[in-house]
């Protein structure tokens, strides 16, 4: 018989006396065993009449429990007395070795002796006046996985399910004590044996609502325990791939809209998007994400925020250094620069307006266009503007070595702009015809600037 209909109607009710979720449990199970001897008196009891039964029920059980702060003790036979026969008890026999020639034997001989013990209604006996009664359950159920159907450990999440239960006689045994999860009655058998994410099949909601974000909790801390997720760094590398190996699939669909990201952030609250291997779908779509991921990377590369500081400020910091592709990749932004056409200028300038000029990125594209032109004006702004030199004196400063200090070695030596590692081709080119080439003669006085005390 299917009692899985009747839950439904037993939690409703329950949850008119529940003050707690484990009131809910205990409850529950109340509830079914009185539908359970009820039907097995008469199967042809209407609904209405079942559910008034554990109404009536409940309303008992509440007002002596208030009354006494116990649960009554019904009038039962005790699992102790011997069998017929017998030096034996039902506790004591069940979960021993029998020597039956074949596990059908042995099933039938063990159903026959808790029938004998206990009829019909063995179940409930146990549940309602043994001290212990989920002990002998669980020696029920073991006995039946391993001596009857004779699997091992590692068949044990794969093969007893629910057909199992049903298969051996115990779906009634299943729906009172377990609501019908074969999984919660496995992980009670075997406690610590298991995980629930080890089973094909958990129970219906198990990652739904507060009970489903508790569940999740603690499987996220499973989860990053097994993979030595020990910080926020190292929730890097886990991709949707690594949940569902870990048989937690469902839980990221289900809760998490399959993001790897939000899963890690409950147990790592700290944790930001662009910190993982593969960023939320459609993130940098809001220009404050980007703008948000930007200076969060300036900031760990100690830049600081490029909006409230002048251009000459930005150069001295080393902006050319952690803008290059490779530095960005490494840090989780390839996806970021991948948006703006693979161009790390386009990327800062963009999100940093009228605060970024061409050379102070490491990024070929602003050159390809009229890479002279861009030299001159590189070089009259180091000049003119940052190292405040008077045009007439460029000379005197314009050493190889100046243009290496200051990062402009790619202008001296690109192909494309054809200087030859000559400053003064390279000045010539920003002010024609201004200078000679003597004036750039090496045995002329030249003078080293310290760019530190700039």
């Amino acid at each position: 018989m299917d009692f899985e209909k009747y839950d439904t109607g037993i939690r409703n009710i329950v949850r008119r006396f529940a003050k707690n979720a484990e009131d809910i449990e205990d409850y529950m199970q109340l509830g079914r065993v009185v539908v359970w001897q009820l039907i097995e008196k008469d199967p042809d009891l209407p609904m209405p009449y079942l559910m008034k039964a554990v109404k009536n029920t409940l309303v008992s059980e509440v007002r002596l429990s208030k009354r006494r702060k116990i649960i009554p003790q019904y009038k039962k036979i005790s699992l102790n007395e011997r069998f017929k026969d017998s030096e034996d008890t039902l506790e004591s026999v069940i979960g021993k070795n029998f020597d039956f020639s074949t596990t059908e034997e042995l099933g039938l001989s063990l159903k026959e002796m808790i029938n004998e013990k206990y009829g019909r209604f063995y179940i409930t006996s146990i549940k309602d006046q043994h001290a212990q009664p989920g002990r002998v359950v669980k020696k029920i159920i073991r006995t039946f996985i391993e001596d009857v159907a004779g699997l091992s450990i590692d068949e044990v999440t794969t093969k007893v399910d629910y057909a199992f239960f049903r298969k051996y006689n115990l779906g009634r045994l299943l729906w009172v004590f377990y609501n019908n999860s074969p999984m919660r009655a496995v992980m009670d058998v075997y406690s610590g044996e298991f995980v629930p994410w080890d089973f094909r099949r958990l129970p219906n909601r198990y990652w739904v609502g507060k009970k489903g974000m508790q569940n999740a909790e603690d499987a996220l801390i499973w989860f990053a325990e097994k993979n030595n997720i020990d910080s926020v760094e190292a929730c890097r590398d886990i991709a949707c791939s690594d949940f569902k190996k870990e048989g937690l699939g469902s839980m990221l669909d289900i809760l998490f809209n399959g993001s790897p990201y939000l899963a890690l952030k409950v147990i790592y609250p700290n944790l930001k998007p662009w910190k993982m291997k593969l960023t939320p779908r459609h993130f940098y779509n809001d220009p404050a994400n980007v703008k948000l991921v930007l200076l969060d990377y300036l900031f760990s590369n100690n830049i600081g925020n490029l909006s409230n500081m002048t251009k000459t400020e930005i150069f001295d910091t080393d902006l050319k250094k952690v803008s290059t592709k490779k530095q960005l990749n490494k840090a989780g932004l390839r996806g970021l620069v991948a948006r703006y056409d693979n161009s790390t200028y386009d990327l800062f300038n963009q999100n940093f307006p009228n605060k970024i000029l061409p050379w102070f990125i490491q990024s070929k594209r602003p050159w390809k266009d009229n890479p002279h032109e861009l030299a001159a004006n590189a070089i009259k702004w180091l000049f003119e503007i940052y190292l405040s030199i008077p045009v007439s004196q460029i000379p005197k400063y314009a050493t190889c070595k100046l243009f290496w200090n200051v990062g402009y070695s790619g202008i001296l030596t690109n192909r494309t702009l054809g200087f030859s590692s000559s400053p003064y081709r390279a000045i010539n080119n920003a002010y024609p015809g201004k200078f000679s080439k003597s004036d750039f003669n090496r045995r002329r006085k030249t003078i080293s600037l310290d760019l530190n005390s700039q």
